[in-house]
């Protein structure tokens, strides 16, 4: 079978859609199928028309909407994996994280790719619950396919030695693209309080550049904190070292779809400090396999964050749950799963 994937982002940029992508992409080649992954910016037509594929795969049912396009010229069918903010800020959240969205407009586009996919994967059944809720036209279509086993890359690098942290630090990571819905400022002030107190702490900020203007913001509010090190993007054969080398792994969004870096941080068993919203609330049960806070509330986070710097063995007992999890979550049968459904929309 020949699939064509469209993602909104894709390596060498590391984000969220791209390792799912490389994840899913190296699962359908291991199961003997030819791949072709493009960003929607990034598409040939003759390219893909020589290509010859036989199904569409797209990632974002918004940022990929070309995907309709393309299979009404090509007359083949598409699938649509929802990856949170078309659902979220396309769907169901009425506060527009992201600049310049037409609310009414991107809804509509939305709801009509999805009306033409063959299928709609979510990745839990929670998401699928409060999609049906709004959207029970899409009961026939709509499957669950949980996220597959991480991308386990072993690179030479050493995460504290290359930031100048020291090994007696105690290292808050937030590990996320830097854009509004993640709520990248969420730590600054609470763990700069915490400082006056525990001096070793430092702040990690671990991931690239989405929205230019916010970046710019927030490199402003850092300046002059050598405490905080902003990191940026980190290759993908690279981040283990991020997470077995910090002692806390931050998730500050204001919303979730299903978070690769809280996944991969339970995998490896890190204890995390996340926000309390639906893509981490079936991820995360709090005080268990980590801990939980409000977005909005500061003094919660700092409370929750003292607790994992003043109780070692709280920390490594997350970590350990957080790992016990993570295989209860994982999907070995990811690639198959999506094999099937290519399989199904075909006939």
């Amino acid at each position: 079978m020949k699939i064509i994937i469209i993602t909104p982002k894709f390596f060498p940029i590391l984000s969220g859609n791209a390792v799912c992508t490389r994840r899913i992409e190296i699962g359908l080649k291991r199961l003997g199928h030819e791949v072709l992954v493009k960003t929607p910016n990034q598409i040939d037509k003759k390219e893909i028309k020589n290509f010859l594929p036989d199904v569409i795969h797209g990632l974002n049912a918004y940022q990929c909407r070309v995907v309709q396009k393309l299979s009404l010229e090509l007359k083949i069918p598409y699938i649509i994996t929802l990856t949170g903010s078309d659902y979220e800020e396309c769907l169901i959240d009425s506060v527009k994280y992201e600049k310049g969205l037409d609310k009414d407009g991107v809804k509509e586009i939305t709801l009509n790719v999805m009306k033409g996919a063959s299928y709609l994967v979510v990745y839990n059944n929670e998401t699928m619950q409060r999609l049906l809720s709004l959207y029970p036209k899409f009961d026939n279509k709509m499957k669950i396919i949980a996220k597959g086993v991480p991308i386990i890359d072993h690179g030479n690098y050493s995460f504290r030695a290359e930031n100048f942290i020291d090994a007696h630090d105690f290292v808050f990571s937030l590990v996320s693209g830097i854009r509004p819905v993640k709520n990248n400022f969420c730590p600054i002030d609470s763990l700069g309080q915490l400082r006056k107190k525990y001096e070793k702490i430092v702040l990690t900020l671990v991931g690239p550049v989405a929205d230019e203007e916010y970046d710019k913001e927030l490199r402003e509010k850092i300046k002059g904190l050598d405490w905080i090190r902003y990191v940026g993007g980190v290759p993908i054969e690279n981040m283990k070292s991020v997470f077995l080398e910090s002692d806390v792994i931050l998730n500050c969004s204001h919303f979730e779809g299903e978070s690769n870096a809280v996944i991969e941080a339970m995998y490896y068993g890190r204890p995390l400090l996340a926000s309390k919203v639906n893509g981490n609330i079936p991820l995360i049960e709090d005080g268990v396999s980590g801990l939980l806070f409000e977005p909005e509330n500061g003094d919660l986070f700092s409370k929750k964050a003292e607790d994992m710097i003043v109780d070692g063995a709280f920390r490594e007992k997350l970590g350990q749950n957080a790992r016990e999890k993570s295989l209860q979550l994982i999907n070995t049968r990811e690639p198959e799963n999506y094999e099937s459904l290519y399989l199904s929309s075909m006939n």
